[in-house]
């Protein structure tokens, strides 16, 4: 699944603007997502250490989930 973020403030790493804006998700999974190609900004791959700038388009593709069945939960 593509998901489209802009940078609203200036500053952080891309691998934390990452993990405050995709919740749900950890820091290292991000990161590992970034080392792997799979998140660029503005069309341009960086390293997770580097800053985003305000007005920045990050573009990253997660992994497609499906939900479980309730047949995958043990009934208590």
């Amino acid at each position: 699944m593509k998901t489209f973020l802009l940078v609203e403030r200036s500053g952080p790493r891309l691998d934390a603007f990452l993990a405050a804006s995709l919740k749900g998700y950890s820091r290292a999974f991000l990161k590992d997502m970034v080392e792997r190609g799979g998140v660029t900004v503005d069309g341009r791959r960086l390293d997770a250490d580097e800053r985003v700038e305000e007005g920045q388009r990050v573009t990253i593709e997660l992994p497609e989930t499906e939900a479980a069945s309730p047949e995958a939960f043990e009934s208590w």
